[in-house]
């Protein structure tokens, strides 16, 4: 009874090894992996190997670049129980460079399917696996990106009855990318510089007629987080803080991109202008440094009229100690919000525009005082 047990049992793992051994076979994907963050000590080798033995052992290859200007040995000797993986010194050219650079080494390496991944992302217990499974499955219908659901490291998660459902849009960090698309459309929009240039993609994609495929039963998670709260009296919002130079592309990005797919994809765009909202009230609800963030929008926002793109090239100190100081900027950027011909004019600054309105109104008192003290006078007549 024991020999039939063990004998069971080896031939299942025999099984699947050849099952393993026949997708590796059908279908070619491989990754890179980009390393921004100074790896410290023991403590955070051990985080990075574990994160990237949820994915490894599911990839034809995968590349690890070093952009931190760090000898990495230690980190390498750590991988060695790996033997699909070899390293690179590159440097950090931004975002979406980075990420145009990754999938052009991937397409010359002669894979189907790409991944782009950074420090602090792993996949929940077989779900790289489960990716790499329905890729196999549905390698001839037309697909630009298969991804899984995205959450947070502390975000609950249950697995629903429904397996996959097209969607409008996502994060390419952890997708499956298929490169003969990727190279089809013309990759991603350099201009951007960081943040929404995988929006961007995964719109011109449906715009090719290509489909974005969310799996919503696999889940990769990100550590890459900060939970910030702010008190109204005995009341404790909190919410996840949005780093400062993220929010400025996000935000300046994202005018470039209704602004290009307003009439294309009308229904993605008015979805997102609504979580626009929802991010704003979220931060001034949640967020103690909520004046910073939304000076940084406002910013996005003036260079978004002006035209620019690329790196920031960071704003009037000036404009940044009279937010911070007079304490005034709810006030102003009620006030910008219902005075659109102010945004035409690139050489007035939201001072001047202040101050402008500033005189309007004493005028407007004067003229308000004027017209009383008439009435009364006539009154008394």
């Amino acid at each position: 009874m024991r020999f039939f047990y063990w004998y069971v049992i080896i031939k299942e793992r025999f099984m699947h090894m050849q099952t393993q051994e026949h997708q590796f076979n059908e279908l070619d994907i491989r990754a890179v992996l980009l390393l921004k963050k100074r790896v410290v000590d023991e403590k955070d080798i051990q985080t990075y190997v574990n994160e990237i033995s949820t994915y490894v052992n599911s990839l034809n290859y995968l590349y690890i670049y070093n952009m931190t200007n760090q000898d990495l040995t230690d980190f390498y000797k750590a991988l060695k129980k790996f033997n699909n993986i070899s390293y690179a010194t590159v440097e950090d050219y931004g975002e979406v460079e980075n990420y145009q650079m990754a999938y052009e080494q991937l397409i010359d390496s002669g894979c189907q399917y790409g991944v782009v991944l950074e420090q602090g992302y792993y996949y929940e217990e077989g779900d790289f696996l489960r990716l790499r499974k329905y890729a196999i499955e549905h390698i001839d219908k037309n697909i630009a990106v298969i991804t899984a659901l995205p959450l947070r490291g502390c975000e609950p998660f249950s697995r629903s009855g429904e397996e996959y459902r097209e969607c409008k849009g996502c994060h390419l960090t952890g997708a499956l990318v298929n490169l003969d698309i990727f190279n089809k459309i013309g990759g991603l929009k350099i201009e951007y510089y960081q943040s929404m240039f995988d929006y961007e993609y995964c719109l011109r994609a449906q715009k090719n007629n290509y489909k974005i495929i969310l799996l919503e039963n696999c889940v990769i998670r990100t550590t890459n987080y900060k939970i910030v709260e702010k008190r109204y009296f005995f009341m404790k919002f909190s919410s996840f803080e949005y780093d400062l130079m993220d929010l400025y592309y996000q935000t300046r990005n994202r005018f470039y991109l209704w602004e290009e797919y307003e009439t294309i994809n009308p229904e993605y765009v008015k979805l997102d202008k609504k979580l626009y909202k929802d991010e704003r009230y979220d931060i001034k609800r949640s967020d103690p440094q909520y004046r910073d963030k939304f000076y940084m929008m406002e910013e996005a926002k003036y260079d978004y009229i002006r035209r620019i793109t690329g790196k920031y090239k960071g704003g009037k100190e000036s404009e940044k100690r009279y937010y911070r100081k007079e304490n005034r900027y709810d006030a102003d950027f009620r006030r910008s919000r219902k005075r659109d011909s102010g945004y035409g004019n690139p050489g007035r600054s939201v001072r001047d525009r202040t101050e402008e309105d500033r005189g309007v109104r004493r005028l407007q008192r004067r003229t308000a005082g004027l017209r009383g003290r008439e009435g009364k006078a006539s009154e008394q007549a």
